[in-house]
């Protein structure tokens, strides 16, 4: 239920988001915040549902494993990408910022990806330590990102 209640919220705030920028910017920079905006929450979903299938024996070592790479390998692209657009020096300063932030995800999204395929070869508490850890930091770093309120 509290998943649903977060899609549910990211989708609405997005679209306020969308709506209130479109007004104010550039419609390619409104729509790579959009854009960016869902990349990230639905590759969180992704990755973080992969663990959750492995756990659960859904899927095993290896196909856990390709997948977790796919997913690391193209939020490793997209930041690559992301910093090249900051480096081009074509964005105004809160574009930019927006940007960053994504790269930051980005990040977090790779590593998250990296800790699954860890705890794969290696199912132990200390590889399961660091993929909380990081799932931990890169849900904090989308909410803050999509304004999303956490329930105390």
């Amino acid at each position: 239920m509290k998943i649903i209640t977060l899609i549910c919220t990211a989708s609405l705030l997005l679209t306020q988001f969308t709506n209130a920028a479109a007004e104010k910017a550039n419609p390619l920079t409104t729509a790579l915040g959009a854009t960016g905006a869902q990349a990230v929450f639905s590759n969180y979903m992704a990755i973080a549902e992969l663990a959750d299938l492995f756990g659960a024996k859904a899927y095993d070592k290896k196909k856990v494993t390709e997948l977790a790479g796919m997913y690391g390998k193209l939020t490793e692209g997209a930041k690559e990408s992301l910093t090249d657009l900051i480096d081009s020096g074509k964005l105004n300063d809160g574009d930019t910022g927006a940007v960053r932030e994504m790269v930051v995800i980005n990040d977090l999204l790779a590593k998250m990806s990296g800790c699954i395929v860890t705890y794969a070869k290696d199912p132990s508490e200390d590889n399961e330590a660091a993929y909380n850890k990081n799932r931990q930091k890169a849900w904090k770093a989308i909410s803050k990102f999509l304004g999303i309120q956490e329930e105390e």
